[in-house]
C-alpha cells in the first residue's frame, strides 16, 4: 500500500463515496491515527478493537433492521481483520476505511494525518475529514540551507516538491592566513568581515525568494531547516509579514535531505506548532468562558455549533458521548427531547464524532487536544466564540455616509467583523443581507427623518425570516421620544449625533456577552 495517495486519487475516492445512494444501506466509516506513538506496542489495534466493541454494543440504539444489523457487524469484522494484518497498514500517519456490504464497498485510503481515531455508522459515508484533508494541512514553504547553498521546497499534505535551488556566494570558511591567495594584504578582521557580508547576502537572497514565492502563491507557513544555526540566522532577513508565519526550525542538510525527509520534517514542525496553538486556545478558553465568549461542555458547544457561533472546535480525544440528530434541522443534541420541535431525533452513536464532521463542513478551526494537561480543561467539547459580526447599512435616500463609515471603522478596530452594504439600501435588502451573512447586529444610520418607518420595517422583516435574535441598533437625528417608541417595537439602543464611538462598541459588546450567555 502506498504511503499516501495523491490528491487526485483521494478526490476520485471521495467522488465515489459521495455518489453512493443515500439511505439505502448503512456505511461504516473508520478514521485511525497511525502516529509513531499509536503504532508503538500496537496501541492503534487495542484502541480500534475497543471502539469496535463499543459500537457493536451500541448498534441497537440505531433501530436497524435485523439484516442491516448483521451487515454492520460483518463490516466491523472486516475492518478489524484488515487492521490486524500489519502488511495492510500504510506508512502514512493515518488511514480511512469505508465499509458497506450492501453497497459492496470496502475502501482503505492512506492519509497524511487524522484528527482523531473514530468509528461511525450512518446512511452516508462520513467524508468530511477526507474532503478537508488538503485544506486543513495547507501548503508550506520549507527552505533547507547551509552556508553556501539553499533549496526551497513546496510541501503539501501529500508531497514535498523542490521549487527552487541556488548556490550562495559565501565560499570562505577556513581560518585566516595572511599568505592565502584570497586575502592578500587583508587583515584578519577584514577577512572575517567579508565572510559575514557574504553570508548576509546569502540569507537576504533566500528571504527575497521566499517573499516572491509566497506573493505568487500564498502559503500557510514557513519552515526553516539547516544542519546548524543557519536557520535562525535567516529569520532577521525575512519580511515582517513572513517572519510572523515561521512555524518552526528543523535540522536538515540540503546536500542530503530527500523529498521524504523534507515532507516528514515539515509535518513534524507543523505538529509542534499546533501544540503551541493548542495551549493558546486553552488559555483563551479559560479566560473567556466566564464572560460568555467561549463555551465548555458538550451540550453548550453543540448549541453554539448549530447557531454558527463557533470560531474553533476543541475536542477532548477520549470523549465518547451518545446523542441524537434532529430530523428536520440536522442539529446535534444530547437527548431526544431536545428535538421534539424539529421532527424528532435520530440516534447518533457519538455526537463528538459528528460534531467533528460538522466543524469540517463549516470550515472551522478544529483542534483535538492531545496534551494531557490541556485536555483536562475540555469537557468533551469546547469552543471560543467567533467575533461579533455587524452589518452597517444606510437605508433610504439619505446620501450622507461619512458617519456610517466612521462607525464601521471603529467597530472593525474593536475586533468585530463588519459588513458595510453602502448607500440607498431598502429594508428588504438589509434584512436579506443580514440573514445571508449570519450577523449578530444590524446597525442603521438614518439622517433623513424616516427612522419611525425604516427601523420597524427591518425589525419586522428579520422576525419574519426567523431571526428575532439579531440586534437592531443605529443612530441619526432621532428625538428621545422616538427612541423610546422604537425600543417598544423591539429596536435596541439608538445613538444621537456627537456620541463617542466607544459608547456604541461597549453597548454591542455588553449585549453580545449577555446574549451569548443565555
Amino acid at each position: 500500500m502506498p504511503v499516501v495517495k495523491s490528491p487526485s486519487s483521494i478526490q476520485k475516492q471521495l467522488q465515489k463515496l459521495t455518489r453512493l445512494p443515500a439511505g439505502r444501506h448503512p456505511i461504516v466509516s473508520c478514521y485511525l491515527k497511525l502516529e509513531p506513538r499509536d503504532r508503538s506496542g500496537g496501541k492503534y489495534r487495542i484502541k480500534m478493537k475497543n471502539r469496535i466493541r463499543e459500537v457493536a454494543q451500541a448498534l441497537p440504539r440505531l433501530g436497524l433492521e435485523r439484516a442491516e444489523h448483521e451487515s454492520v457487524l460483518a463490516d466491523l469484522r472486516r475492518i478489524q481483520d484488515h487492521l490486524d494484518r500489519v502488511s495492510n497498514l500504510p506508512g502514512a500517519r493515518g488511514i480511512a476505511i469505508f465499509a458497506s456490504a450492501g453497497h459492496k464497498l470496502f475502501e482503505a485510503i492512506p492519509l497524511p494525518r487524522v484528527f482523531r481515531s473514530r468509528l461511525g455508522v450512518d446512511r452516508t459515508a462520513l467524508v468530511g475529514e477526507l474532503a478537508a484533508i488538503e485544506d486543513e494541512l495547507g501548503t508550506f514553504l520549507t527552505v533547507v540551507l547551509d552556508r553556501t547553498t539553499a533549496r526551497i521546497w513546496e510541501v503539501s499534505a501529500f508531497e514535498a516538491r523542490p521549487v527552487e535551488e541556488f548556490p550562495g556566494t559565501a565560499v570562505r570558511g577556513r581560518r585566516f592566513h595572511a599568505s592565502r591567495g584570497d586575502a592578500p594584504g587583508v587583515g584578519e578582521a577584514g577577512y572575517h568581515g567579508r565572510i559575514r557580508a557574504e553570508k548576509q547576502r546569502h540569507y537576504a537572497v533566500i528571504a527575497e525568494r521566499l517573499f516572491a514565492l509566497d506573493k505568487a502563491r500564498p502559503v500557510r507557513g514557513i519552515v526553516l531547516a539547516a544542519p546548524g544555526v543557519e536557520a535562525a540566522s535567516v529569520e532577521p532577513f525575512l519580511h515582517p509579514y513572513l517572519g510572523g508565519r515561521v512555524i518552526g526550525r528543523v535540522k536538515l542538510n540540503p546536500k542530503e535531505a530527500s523529498a521524504a525527509d523534507v515532507h516528514a520534517a515539515t509535518l513534524e514542525a507543523r505538529e509542534r506548532h499546533e501544540r503551541e496553538e493548542e495551549r493558546a486556545w486553552i488559555a483563551e478558553l479559560r479566560e473567556k468562558t466566564a464572560t460568555g465568549w467561549a463555551v465548555n461542555g458538550v451540550r453548550e458547544t453543540l448549541r453554539a455549533l448549530s447557531q454558527g457561533k463557533v470560531r474553533a472546535l476543541l475536542v477532548r480525544p477520549d470523549a465518547v458521548v451518545p446523542g441524537f440528530r434532529c430530523r428536520e434541522t440536522g442539529r446535534l443534541c444530547l437527548t431526544e427531547r431536545d428535538c421534539r420541535l424539529e421532527g424528532g431525533g435520530m440516534p447518533v452513536l457519538d455526537v463528538i464524532d459528528d460534531a467533528i464532521e460538522e466543524a469540517l463542513r463549516q470550515h472551522l478551526v478544529l483542534d483535538v487536544v492531545y496534551d494531557p494537561t490541556a485536555a483536562q480543561s475540555v469537557e468533551g467539547l469546547a469552543a471560543p466564540s467567533r467575533p461579533i459580526r455587524v452589518l452597517v447599512a444606510k437605508p433610504g435616500l439619505d446620501g450622507h455616509d461619512r458617519g456610517a463609515k466612521v462607525v464601521a471603522a471603529a467597530l472593525r478596530d474593536a475586533g468585530m467583523e463588519v459588513i458595510y452594504t453602502g448607500l440607498h439600501q431598502t429594508p428588504e435588502m438589509i434584512a436579506s443581507a443580514a440573514v445571508q451573512e449570519d450577523v449578530d447586529v444590524v446597525g442603521l444610520s438614518i439622517l433623513s427623518g424616516a427612522h419611525m418607518t425604516l427601523f420597524p420595517r427591518v425589525r419586522r422583516l428579520l422576525d419574519e425570516q426567523g431571526r428575532p435574535d439579531i440586534l437592531i441598533t443605529g443612530g441619526g437625528i432621532i428625538p428621545a421620544e422616538d427612541m423610546e417608541a422604537l425600543a417598544a417595537l423591539g429596536v435596541g439602543r439608538l445613538f444621537g449625533p456627537g456620541t463617542a464611538t466607544g459608547d456604541l462598541v461597549t453597548y454591542i459588546r455588553e449585549w453580545a456577552a449577555a446574549h451569548r450567555a443565555d
